[in-house]
């Protein structure tokens, strides 16, 4: 089943699976000197408490959930109060989001992975399977966690 896949008993890798890389501008003529935008988020497997699973193939919404019309949501999943999915979002099956969160249009986010509270993607973002998003980090446009 999809939660059996989600709540393995395997041992995360000590390191960060991932990191959204700084990006550099290169200066314009009426500037003095290159700036450079540092990290958004990064991303670790955490090990967290695992919630009881969902009887197979249920969603479990929050209270006042704004879900687009055109946006993709799989099974198994779970998505917090006051959070936002908008147009044209993939969530797909097994993902926990948490309060709060935002995920913008065309942005993705993979199997069994996790956003913690008061977190956001942003358009043509992704949060790669099996990943947590910290509380209240942001994957910024088409980048990837």
């Amino acid at each position: 089943s999809q939660m059996s896949r989600c709540s393995s008993n395997e041992k995360p890798p000590a390191v960060a699976v991932a990191v959204v890389e700084a990006e550099s501008y290169p200066k314009k003529q009426d500037e003095e000197e290159e700036y450079v935008v540092p990290p958004i988020a990064i991303a670790y497997p955490v090990p967290t408490a695992p919630s009881p699973p969902l009887p197979s193939g249920k969603n479990e919404i929050g209270r006042n959930v704004n879900i687009a019309k055109s946006a993709t949501i799989g099974t198994n999943v779970r998505i917090g109060d006051n959070t936002h999915i908008h147009d044209g979002a993939v969530i797909q099956d097994g993902v926990t989001i948490g309060q709060n969160c935002h995920i913008h249009m065309n942005a993705k986010v993979e199997t069994c992975a996790t956003m913690e509270h008061n977190s956001s993607v942003h358009m043509n973002g992704m949060i790669r399977a099996n990943t947590t998003l910290k509380r209240g980090q942001t994957v910024s446009m088409n980048k990837t966690n």
